[in-house]
């Protein structure tokens, strides 16, 4: 039965706190849980959006970190994933020692025992469960050597709400939405400012009148693309506003692997994922399932957009619930009362 019970949450990446905060607000309203969030880096803007009280994990060292742990003593800990040491990892060793089960929701299809591993691919971190996307997901883990038995297919919850406040109709045809990422040259054969630079220079050729949104990634300071704002008044970099909202404004919407390009194109945005010289696998899953196109040539980029202007660019009309598995926080918080 399914009686009071201590819940301890932690994320650290953006990706990870959106995937943890519906579940973390369908158990605040339960009265027989007592709820403690360890909360760091971009998803403490999350949180604080949500007006939801956390620890500044940021700012505990590990003795601290491990004192406050071991003095809530939780029953469950659930927490996004992330790459690097970040400070789920140090959590998932002390609340091994308490006994207490963990589970980890993944939120995209990318790097999969990167977030479960040291340097090496070794595995040191793996919770009891992993609640994952879909069978996709699955089979990827499965192939890279995952145990079956710890993966859970529950959805992310996060796309429960992926398409709220995304509205259609008012799109400008002429502003182009850039959704920027950190992204290493090295790693994947381009970076962010490469791809924008192309972006500038093809819109130059092809349409005085376009206007260009810069999205910042919540990992990105503010002022990196401060030197495109001095050539052009068609750029502006937005971050005041939801970035539902700025999808719902642009015509078009173009970055490289972002979460944001999927959720765009769930909500039936046009969009281009452009990753000139691709030298890794093609990480973006709306790619795969032809509801935003993959570009990796300057050349085909120009082309596509000259499409996009003339009118002719096609969206594949394709119903959300063939992508996404309904009501993921709902089997994410049965899985937990049944444990």
């Amino acid at each position: 039965m399914w009686g009071t019970r201590k819940v301890l949450f932690s994320a650290f990446d953006a990706g990870g706190g959106n995937a943890i905060l519906p579940v973390v607000k369908n158990l605040l309203a339960d009265k027989k849980c007592k709820l403690l969030c360890l909360i760091g880096g971009p998803s403490k803007e999350i949180f604080k959006k949500e007006k939801i009280k956390f620890i500044d994990a940021d700012l505990l060292n590990d003795k601290d970190l491990h004192s406050v742990v071991n003095n809530f003593k939780p029953d469950f800990f659930i927490s996004g994933t992330s790459l690097g040491p970040r400070f789920d990892k140090k959590i998932l060793f002390t609340v091994r020692g308490l006994g207490a089960k963990s589970i980890y929701i993944l939120d995209y299809w990318a790097h999969y025992w990167e977030r479960f591993s040291g340097d090496k691919k070794d595995f040191v971190y793996l919770p009891d469960l992993i609640c994952i996307m879909d069978e996709n997901a699955k089979k990827e883990m499965i192939a890279e050597g995952f145990n079956s038995k710890m993966i859970k297919v529950t959805g992310n919850p996060h796309f429960d709400y992926f398409q709220k406040n995304i509205k259609k109709g008012i799109e400008d045809k002429l502003t182009v939405l850039f959704i920027s990422q950190p992204l290493k040259k090295s790693e994947f054969g381009y970076d962010e400012f490469g791809v924008l630079n192309d972006l500038l220079e093809v819109l130059d050729d092809l349409m005085a009148d376009f206007k260009v949104i810069i999205r910042l990634h919540p990992k990105e300071d503010s002022g990196k693309f401060d030197k495109y704002l001095n050539k052009s008044r068609n750029i502006k970099i937005e971050s005041k506003f939801p970035i539902e909202k700025n999808i719902s404004r642009a015509g078009l919407v173009i970055g490289m692997n972002s979460m944001v390009l999927f959720q765009a194109a769930i909500a039936g945005k046009k969009v281009i994922s452009y990753q000139p010289n691709l030298k890794t696998k093609d990480f973006l899953i709306s790619n795969k399932f032809g509801l935003s196109k993959l570009v990796t040539k300057k050349a085909d980029l120009k082309k596509i957009l000259k499409i996009y202007f003339n009118g002719n660019f096609i969206v594949l009309k394709k119903q959300a619930q063939d992508l996404i598995i309904p009501n993921a926080t709902k089997n994410i918080i049965n899985l937990i009362k049944n444990l």
